[in-house]
């Protein structure tokens, strides 16, 4: 009897465990009840075994143990595979991949940008000062209270949906869950990420949905993208070159990192949409490209002048930054030692100057590249040392055969100066994209220029390095790659209280322990794109502004009252 338990028992285990992989895999599995009849054929089972034992019931001993055995064998069968005795599942046939689906690959892809996507969600939901400024603005144009946090958060989810029927309608496709047309099935990917549905798990439950043996997940999908198309924000006040999850941030006081990355990432995933039948219309490029440069983006490039102060000596004035200012000095040092080399007759091995900075934002990337700049213009790298600054927007046209042109322009205003591409990695995306023309372009330019243009590179460090990776002439052509750390809690309350001083701000010993407490905080709990610089930056407008608020009614304004930040003005900014 007692290796017939042992036996059971391991019997139950691995049975309870096959069960569990296939429920992770997304596959049917019989109803619970069918393991308790097998549980309970268990002691009739044993009885038998023990009748076995004795010569007159022997035979009738064995009988049961068949029979039991049998009937436990089947229940197993039917708990871990399946009962079969929905009436519905009998017309159900197997599923036969068809071209007219999505591929696994492009599940994977447009999965990857939701997962993007719901982690931003998540991050803006929980940002509490953003929360109570929705929460201030739904109030105010009348619209339903938000109750917490999770809430908060379902409802970016409804402004995304609204932002994407949005490209739907912009490129004349139909909007719906209609499973005949890839595009739809990709929002039935889309629905079920946001909803965080089994049917998002894995390609094998998704072709089970669309292929009608899943139609409970279907309608539960059905059902979530109904209620995200519902919005409980009202924005009457969006404009028509705004989306509407950007334009509640903007309103909200969201940072311009989570803006930007809606902004790429929306970008990205309708992109593949577009792409995923093989065929881009007109429409379909001519929304792609408008796309680029909805919600007011930088300006296509900015000249910064450089021949301000001594550039080594303000490298050294900056706040932290060790390694960085250490990579440019022997850079600089390098440069001197090969312009002795020059001066004595020797031979010069054939180098380049351009760099790769990696980093979150608000770490000094675009700072320590004017720098550089000055140092090329004072070593004679280049004569006039300028550094133009734009991004993927200033060098990527919106008609076909446009973005050589744009990105030469810039490239010419480059000359003899430093050309900053910010966020270089959204210029690469699979597929057919202008971004790619625009990489060609400037590659044949950095040959063609060699003597009077240097670029730096400059965005996320993963993102970089896919970037890099992607691309074989980048990769050869940029051999210096600068990596920008996040600074320390000391190292940012120490750019804020520059900043107050540059301003005539004063701040008192215990409001500076008040913010040094808060930045500790902060910077224990920040998340992977954190503003870093550019936080602090916008603490420090927050800080001013609540000063003002509160000396806007108070007469007879003094010098010492203007100048002095007490602790309620900074309670409220972090």
């Amino acid at each position: 009897m007692k290796e017939f338990l042992w036996i059971f028992l391991l019997f139950t285990i691995v049975v309870l465990i096959w069960r569990r992989v296939r429920i992770a895999k997304q596959k049917p599995v019989g109803e619970h009840s069918l393991g308790c009849v097998a549980l309970f054929l268990a002691p009739f089972v044993a009885f038998g075994l023990f009748m076995t034992g004795y010569d007159y019931f022997r035979i009738l001993g064995y009988i049961i143990v068949v029979i039991g055995t049998l009937f436990i064998l089947f229940m197993v069968f039917f708990y871990v595979f399946g009962d079969f005795e929905d009436d519905s599942s009998k017309t159900k046939s197997p599923i036969i991949f068809s071209d007219t689906w999505i591929t696994e690959v492009q599940f994977e892809e447009i999965k990857e940008n939701c997962i993007t996507l719901l982690t931003l969600f998540e991050r803006v939901g929980k940002d509490q000062q953003v929360f109570e400024a929705a929460c201030n603005k739904t109030t105010a144009d009348g619209g339903d209270v938000l109750p917490d946090c999770d809430h908060f958060c379902y409802v970016l989810k409804e402004l995304f949906f609204r932002d994407l029927h949005r490209c739907y309608e912009e490129m004349e496709q139909p909007f719906g869950l209609d499973i005949s047309s890839k595009e739809n099935q990709c929002l039935i990917l889309v629905s079920s990420m946001m909803s965080e549905d089994a049917v998002s798990g894995d390609y094998g439950a998704f072709c089970r949905t669309i292929s009608g043996n899943a139609d409970a997940d279907l309608e539960r999908v059905r059902m979530a993208f109904l209620k995200f198309m519902v919005s409980n924000v009202p924005f009457s006040n969006v404009r028509h070159d705004d989306f509407a999850f950007t334009s509640l941030l903007q309103t909200c006081g969201g940072s311009h990192d989570d803006l930007e990355q809606y902004r790429i990432t929306l970008y990205r995933l309708v992109s593949q949409i577009v792409k995923i039948d093989g065929v881009v219309t007109p429409k379909e490029t001519e929304w792609l490209e408008k796309m680029l440069v909805i919600n007011e983006p930088k300006p296509e490039r900015t000249e910064r002048d450089t021949a301000s102060l001594n550039p080594e000596e303000e490298l050294n004035n900056l706040v932290g930054l060790q390694t960085v200012k250490e990579e440019v000095r022997a850079l600089s040092n390098f440069i001197t030692v090969r312009q002795k080399r020059k001066e004595m007759g020797l031979t010069l091995p054939v180098v380049t100057y351009h760099c790769i900075f990696t980093g979150n934002p608000g770490t000094g990337k675009t700072t320590v590249a004017r720098i550089l700049a000055g140092i090329y213009r004072e070593k004679g790298i280049l004569k006039k040392g300028h550094l133009v600054e734009t991004d993927r927007s200033g060098l990527v046209a919106e008609y076909l055969g446009q973005t050589a042109v744009k990105t030469n322009k810039i490239i010419d205003e480059a000359l003899d100066g430093i050309l900053f591409i910010d966020e270089a990695y959204s210029l690469y995306v699979k597929g057919q994209d202008y971004g790619q023309e625009a990489i060609a372009t400037l590659l044949k330019r950095m040959e063609d220029d060699r003597d009077r243009l240097i670029v730096i590179l400059a965005g996320y460090t993963n993102e970089m390095q896919a970037f890099i990776n992607a691309n074989p002439g980048i990769r050869s052509r940029f051999s210096r790659i600068i990596f920008f750390p996040d600074y320390s809690s000391t190292e940012l309350a120490e750019i804020l209280f520059a900043n107050a001083a540059k301003y005539d701000f004063v701040l008192s010993e215990k409001v500076k322990a008040y913010i040094k407490e808060r930045l500790d905080k902060v910077v224990g709990n920040k998340p992977k794109d954190f503003g870093n610089a550019r936080y602090v930056r916008n603490v420090f407008e927050k800080i001013i502004q609540a000063q003002a608020n509160r000396l806007a009614s108070v007469p007879n304004l003094t010098k010492k009252m203007l100048t002095e930040i007490n602790l309620d003005d900074v309670k409220d900014s972090f």
